[in-house]
């Protein structure tokens, strides 16, 4: 993506969304409902999202996502 048709990343009810700058579908990045993530922010060359995650109060985790396939792999912990 050039810098003018980025997309966006954002977050509702703790489920992350990538939309695209003008047209085309929303992609829900992750199908889990049992996860609530905050902070989703993208790569510096945009092919990835990061987002911090947790399921209780003690079970944290940081997901990386790729931005076309949508496979999610943990960042933290391993």
């Amino acid at each position: 993506y050039s810098h003018h048709q980025s997309p966006v990343c954002l977050i509702s009810r703790g489920q992350v969304f990538q939309m695209p700058p003008f047209s085309g579908a929303v992609k829900k990045i992750d199908q889990s409902f049992d996860v609530r993530y905050v902070a989703p922010t993208y790569s510096h060359d945009g092919k990835k999202i990061i987002a911090a995650t947790s399921t209780s109060e003690t079970d944290e985790a940081l997901y990386i996502f790729d931005s076309e396939t949508l496979e999610r792999k943990a960042l933290f912990p391993q």
